[in-house]
Parts: structure tokens; sequence; C-alpha cells
């Protein structure tokens, strides 16, 4: 019986296409993950940028 990997891969194109498909993958791969990337990091500056609830605050001072 094949692994569910073995079926996977037999359903993926191989990186090393003739035809560049590889390549293109490769590319595509590289602009999803930098879209990723500068999503996330546009998430944590703006959380960053918010101010820290009074509430927060409070429970700081009462544990110091």
């Amino acid at each position: 019986m094949a692994s569910r990997n073995d079926d996977d891969e037999a359903k993926r194109p191989a990186l090393d296409s003739k035809d560049g498909s590889g390549a293109a993958r490769k590319a595509t791969r590289k602009r999803s993950e930098n879209h990723v990337g500068n999503a996330l990091r546009s998430a944590y500056d703006e959380a960053v940028r918010e101010d820290v609830p009074d509430e927060f605050l409070d429970l700081l001072r009462k544990l110091s």
C-alpha cells in the first residue's frame, strides 16, 4: 500500500521539469512567502504602535 506522501508526490509536478515550471513554482512560492512576511511585519508594527490599555497598566502597577 502506498503511503499518503507517495500519493501526494505523484500528484505534484516535478520541480526540475523540462518546461521550466520548477523555476516558476519556486518564484511563485518565494513571492507568497514575501507577501506573508510583509503582512506579518505590518500587523506587528500596527500592534506595537497601539497604546497599552489602562486595565493592563493597572494590573502591572498592582504587581510591582
